[in-house]
Order: structure tokens, then C-alpha cells, then sequence
């Protein structure tokens, strides 16, 4: 079947699920597997797909397709007095079709405000009624005739959404100029066929330019933001079915001003004018010198070492520095002092780091306010955070920082500001795009201090000697598990399809609370490929026999992971907790989790953020320490070196790698993923005059600041 539907009721908030009357009168249900957007009652929608009867709903309607539609006819009263035009009401709706009958869109759309306003009765509210009609009604009227333009194009739902989204009304008439809009949203081989359809020549310049922007803006998909020469147009050439027309196609896209020409490669505009504001800012504060007149106070009563001390005078005498160094050699500490010295010199303190996790550990450690970078643009942005003298921008876990995220920090902060970046080029490199401190760490201009000396394990259990081995990519020699050492790191080495089963055997010899297992990838759930879903579905089985099952699915005593921020519970991405058991509550039954010590009550859609946790990946990791940590070494494309290195210092007393141990040699002997990335930052640093440090291991490591 395929008909109009009037909405008359929405039954769930993704709008999935809804009640319409069809042109006949006849009352259905409906369920959609994709929409376009959840519907509003009075709205009219195209829908099309089968009845069946379900056996506890009755008749329904399983929806294949769904898009809005102008009201026609009198179905337009009901869309009228629905809730997108508040304050018109039934008796209005009516009244107008009563005065205008079919002509009633014609004049909404020419906006005659007066004529309405004189069918409503002329009154100061029949005039508020009007200015909402003629106001509102191009949009409503725009988003449908969007829908159904991009519903014959072929493009789905879920696009369309986003295509409206970001153009409103007018998004018909634009992507009719230029089909290539859609890029932003769908592959080049199904906007480029599209375009084709269109009628869009093969040496059409928009077709030329495109393609220039899609091989770099598919490159950024790769974290790259940045593409060698011949790379480029190799790729380019791909795109336009044959090498004859790169040539033009590049001249047609620096004439436009869409793509740059850099160090040998080249750059869409979006990465190469983040990277080159960043290294603008950078080189400007690096050039401005330490700042004179500062007495600063003795740091003794914080216990630190001479490295800890080093860094502290650094970061307040410098307008832009890092403090590096690996997992456990004191940052933290470094930081609390840093923190204690900067304030007492009257400076105005902004403190954050990536995730909600890091962000609340730097808020503990030091005892003063911080919080995520997205929540801290938006304070600055609304007006919520301001400035004083001496602004000071703190960022922890500065490896996972990306390039938007520092440009957008960098833009938001006043010029007399100063920066300090604090983190480990040894771990994780950002997950999305560019890179930032792996970038800067080569820069021998950039004031730096690195500590070196570990607090985190005892040199005994033998884990700061094999992270430092993984980090420079020095494979060692581990020794087998034995099964009866409580500290030290250790291998058991297995096929990749037993991995699962000899991690379920060792958490139920070993688990104490203490421990915890970090992989890589999350994988398919299935045993045999050595995933994290795997390990938390074997876990759930073994754990579970014969408990209730409780709302979500959930076990009582199952180790869980928070996955999103939360401001309002006071949760944050990587939080681990487990499930106390549930309740009986308003609304039904309600999980009960406790995170941290505190309790919380979970039910409905924030269920969906929480996952198991007798696995985590290395990402949720990052920024947490356990008594003994368990790697899951399987061959993927994610097993890297940073990986390995941040997943074993996660663990304080023992680390125990259980899989392939060719996996892991060639995983620690590779470069690091940060090092494959294509990216300009270096370059445009390098341009401005920061060069980069003549000793490789110097730069690796970043050694004693420069003019410090």
C-alpha cells in the first residue's frame, strides 16, 4: 500500500511508531524500521509498505518508506491547528478554510499577513495568529517539498534528515545549483551518480572541484589532513574515471580557493586553515619569550622532584609550553603544584581535557573546577566563562587532542592568553582527525619539559621496563604466566580463537575486583576473533546462571561502562560501575548502578548507555589504572604500539598479554599510528620558522625546553 497519511499520534520520541488516518478515514498503526524525522500530529505524510497483523496490536502498517508532504486539501486544518503553529487552534483553522477553502496555501505562502488577520476577525490576537501562520509556513511547507525531492533522488532517510538539518527550505534550490553539496553526506560514487542523473557533464567545473574536495575530505576520514602530490592525484584521477582531466580539475580548484598547495602535498581548506592558525598562535607566543617580573614561590612543600619543579616554573614562565611524559612518572602531581603556583601569581586558571573521565580526575586531583573541552567552548561561547588577567588554558591528556578541538580552544582564547599542554606523544593519537602534540613534540622551539621517572608501579614488577621497551619499539622478551605471580607482566600465549576462553578461565582464578581486561577492538561478538563483545558475552554467560534477569538485560554484579557525558547524574564517557540490582518505580522498573560509590536509577533510553565492562577498549582506558590489567592481543589493524603501550600501564601491580606474541612483536615494532599520519602542522610551523629539533631523540621524547 502506498498513501496519504494524516498524523493523529506519536507513540515513541524517535517517532517510529505513530497513528495516521489515511484519505478513506481508516485508523492505523504504523511502524517504521528509518524515518526522516518523527512526525507531528496534524502533519501529512507519504507512507508506503504492508499491512500485518501483529498479535498483540492488531492491524499495523510496516512502514518501508515514510516522507512528509504538503497538506492538501482539508487536511491542512489539521496541520494548521497542530502544534507547528502554536496559538492558532481548531476554531482558527477552520474558520480560515471556511473563508480561503483551497486557496488557503496559496496565500500562506504569499505571506498575506492581512487578508488572514481581516478572515480571523481583525483582533490584536487574530494578528499574533497570522504573523505564526505566514512566519511559520515556508518552512513547513519548504521541508516537505525537501523530502519529497530527496525521496526521488533515491537518498534515504537518515540523509535526508541531515540534509534539512543543515539547509532548511532552501535545500531544494540548492542542491538542484550543485548536487555536490551532498557530498557532505553520502559517498562520492552515489552523489557523483546523482549528478550524472542530473544531467551534470564529466568536465563540468563542479563536478571537477568536487572530486578535488572528496579525495581530501575522504582523506580526513583517514585522520589525514594532509596528501603528498602524486598520492593526490592518483586518487583524483580515480575519482574522474582517468588521469586527462586532474590536471584541470586542479586548476579549477585552486582557482576557487577549495584546495592548497603545501610542502610538496596538498590540503582542503578547512585542515590547512586550522593548522595554520594553530601554528600562527603558537609561534607568536614562543616568539613573545618567557614573561618577566614573576617571583615564584618555593615548591618543596608539594614533594617534588626536580623534574616536577622544572615543569612547574616552566608552565608558569612560558606562554605556551608541554609537559610530557609517560604513564605514571608524576604529571598529575606536576599539575596540582603547577595549579597551586599559577594561582597564587594571579593567574586566571581554565582547566580541561578531552573526555568527561579525564576532566573529572584533573578536577579531583587538583581540587579546582574543570571540565570537558566541548563543555568549556560552550560556557565561553554563551557567555557563562570569562577571562581575567593572566588567562591560563591547562589541557590534560593533551595525545588524544585533536586538531579541531585546539584550534577551537585556540580561537576562543584571548591573545595575552597562555597555554600548557600535558601528555604522553607515547599513547593514543586523537580519534579524530589531524594531530596536535604528536606534532608539536618535534618543534625544539617549543618550551617542553619531559619527566621521565616512574611513581606509577614499582621498578620490581618489572611493568615500567617493559612500557618504556613498547614506547621506544624495542620488543622484549616477556615470560610466560605461570599462573601464581601476583605482580610482574607476563605473556600466555594462544591462537587468536582461544584468546576469549583463556581470558574467561583467568578472570575466574583471578578475579578480585582489581582486575580489568583492555582490548583493542570491539569486534563482532564473536568468540573466535579475539574481541572485547566476545569476552563480555563469554563473561555474561558464565556470570549469570541462574540470577533474574533485570531491565536492560542486565545481571546483578556485571562490571558496566557509562558511555556518553552526563551532566545532570554527574556521569562521564568511560565511567565504570556495576549493577546493584533494580526497582519498582514510577514508570516501571527502574536499574539500579553504582558508579564511583554514588547509586544511580537508570531506565528508558538511558539504558542505551550502558554497556558491559568485564572488557573495555584501550580508549576507555586511557587515564585509568587498575591492580592487575589483562591485553587481549589479537592481529587487527588497531593493534599498535601506543595501544599496547597505554593498555599495559594501565595496570599498577600486574599486567598479563594473552594471545599472539607475533602479533605483538610486529604491533610493537611498527610505528606507531600517530606516525602514519599524513598531516601539515610540522610544516606550517616549520614555515613561520620553528624547526624542527636536529636529534631525532629529541624529538621523539622532547628533552629540556628551548632558552629554559
Amino acid at each position: 500500500m502506498t498513501q496519504a497519511v494524516i498524523i493523529e499520534s506519536v507513540l515513541t520520541p524517535d517517532g517510529r511508531i505513530f497513528n495516521g488516518r489515511d484519505e478513506d478515514g481508516q485508523r492505523r498503526r504504523f511502524v517504521c524500521r528509518t524515518i526522516f524525522r518523527p512526525p507531528v500530529v496534524g502533519e501529512t505524510w507519504q507512507v508506503a509498505g504492508v499491512v500485518r497483523r501483529h498479535p498483540t496490536h492488531g492491524q499495523q502498517v510496516e512502514v518501508s518508506s515514510a516522507h512528509l508532504v504538503v497538506s492538501a486539501g482539508r487536511a491542512i486544518v489539521e496541520l494548521l491547528q497542530g502544534p507547528r503553529f502554536p496559538g492558532v487552534g481548531p476554531a482558527a483553522a477552520s474558520r480560515l478554510w471556511s473563508a480561503f477553502g483551497a486557496r488557503l496555501p496559496e496565500l500562506l505562502s504569499e505571506g498575506e499577513e492581512g487578508a488572514i488577520a481581516e478572515a480571523l476577525g481583525g483582533t490584536d490576537n487574530a494578528w499574533r495568529q497570522a504573523a505564526t501562520l505566514t512566519g511559520t509556513w515556508p518552512d513547513v511547507r519548504g521541508e516537505a517539498h525537501v523530502a519529497t525531492w530527496l525521496d526521488r533522488a533515491g537518498i534515504g532517510p537518515a540523509v535526508a534528515t541531515k540534509v534539512a538539518s543543515c539547509y532548511g527550505s532552501d535545500a531544494t534550490a540548492l542542491l538542484e545549483e550543485d548536487p555536490y553539496r551532498l557530498l557532505a553526506f553520502m559517498p562520492w560514487s552515489a552523489v557523483d551518480g546523482l549528478a550524472t542523473r542530473m544531467g551534470v557533464a564529466p568536465d563540468d567545473r563542479r563536478r571537477l572541484v568536487a572530486a578535488c574536495e572528496a579525495v581530501l575530505y575522504e582523506a580526513l576520514d583517514s585522520s589525514d589532513t594532509w596528501l603528498p602530490d602524486a598520492g593526490f592525484r592518483r586518487a583524483l584521477g580515480l575519482k574522474l574515471s582517468g588521469r586527462a582531466l586532474v590536471a584541470k580539475a586542479l586548476a579549477c580548484a585552486v582557482e576557487m580557493s577549495v584546495v592548497e598547495r603545501i610542502d610538496g602535498g596538498w590540503q582542503a581548506l578547512g585542515p590547512a586553515t586550522m593548522e595554520r592558525f594553530v601554528a600562527g598562535r603558537v609561534a607568536e607566543l614562543v616568539r613573545r619569550g618567557g614573561r618577566s617580573g614573576l617571583e615564584l614561590p618555593p615548591t618543596d612543600r608539594h614533594g617534588l622532584s626536580e623534574e616536577q619543579k622544572a615543569a612547574v616554573r616552566m608552565a608558569v614562565t612560558w606562554r605556551f609550553s608541554l609537559l610530557l611524559g609517560g604513564a605514571g612518572v608524576g604529571k598529575t602531581t606536576a599539575l596540582r603544584a603547577l595549579c597551586d603556583v599559577a594561582s597564587g601569581q594571579g593567574f586566571d586558571l581554565h582547566l580541561m581535557a578531552l573526555s568527561g573521565r579525564a576532566a573529572k580526575r584533573v578536577a579531583e586531583s587538583t581540587g579546582r573546577s574543570a571540565s570537558t573541552i566541548a563543555r568549556w567552548l560552550q560556557a565561553v561561547s554563551a557567555g557563562t566563562t570569562g577571562f581575567g588577567q593572566r588567562p591560563l588554558v591547562v589541557v590534560d591528556e593533551a595525545s588524544m587532542v585533536d586538531l579541531s578541538s585546539l584550534y577551537r580552544i585556540m580561537r576562543a582564547t584571548p591573545d595575552d592568553g597562555g597555554y600548557v599542554l600535558i601528555g604522553d606523544p607515547g599513547q593514543l593519537p586523537p580519534v579524530s582527525f589531524g594531530l596536535t602534540l604528536h606534532a608539536l613534540v618535534p618543534c625544539a622551539s617549543v618550551p617542553r619539559v619531559e619527566l621521565s621517572t616512574v611513581f606509577r608501579q614499582a621498578a620490581a614488577t618489572g611493568i615500567p621496563t617493559l612500557a618504556a621497551a613498547i614506547r621506544v619499539g624495542d620488543v622484549p622478551e616477556i615470560p610466560a604466566f605461570a599462573g601464581t605471580e601476583l605482580t610482574g607482566a607476563h605473556f600466555v600465549e594462544c591462537p587468536v580463537t582461544g584468546i576469549v576462553g583463556t581470558v574467561a578461565n583467568l578472570l575466574d582464578r583471578l578475579d578480585d575486583g582489581s582486575v580489568q581486561v583492555i582490548g583493542s577492538v570491539k569486534g563482532r561478538g564473536d568468540s573466535n576473533d579475539g574481541g572485547i563483545r566476545a569476552v563480555n558475552a563469554v563473561m555474561r554467560a558464565k556470570r549469570s546462571g541462574g540470577k533474574p534477569e533485570l531491565t536492560g538485560g542486565f545481571f546483578e554484579g556485571e562490571p558496566v561502562v557509562w558511555t556518553r557525558n552526563d551532566r545532570d547524574r554527574g556521569l562521564t564517557n568511560g565511567t565504570l560501575g556495576h549493577v546493584a540490582g533494580e526497582r519498582d518505580g514510577d514508570g516501571g522498573r527502574r536499574l539500579r548502578v553504582t558508579f564511583d560509590g554514588v547509586e544511580h536509577e537508570l531506565a528508558g533510553d538511558s539504558l542505551r548507555n550502558l554497556e558491559l565492562a568485564w572488557a573495555i577498549t584501550a580508549h576507555k582506558s586511557q587515564g585509568s589504572a587498575f591492580g592487575t590489567v589483562i591485553v587481549l592481543v589479537s592481529p587487527n589493524r588497531l593493534l599498535d604500539r601506543a595501544l599496547l603501550y597505554t593498555a599495559v600501564t594501565r595496570a599498577r601491580e600486574r599486567v598479563i598479554l594473552i594471545g599472539s606474541v607475533g602479533a605483538f612483536a610486529k604491533a610493537v615494532g611498527s610505528p606507531p599510528s600517530a606516525s602514519r599520519r599524513s598531516v601539515a602542522l610540522g610544516a606550517h610551523l616549520a614555515a613561520l620558522g620553528l624547526a624542527e629539533s636536529d636529534n631525532d631523540a629529541a624529538s621523539a621524547t622532547g628533552q629540556v625546553p628551548a632558552g629554559s
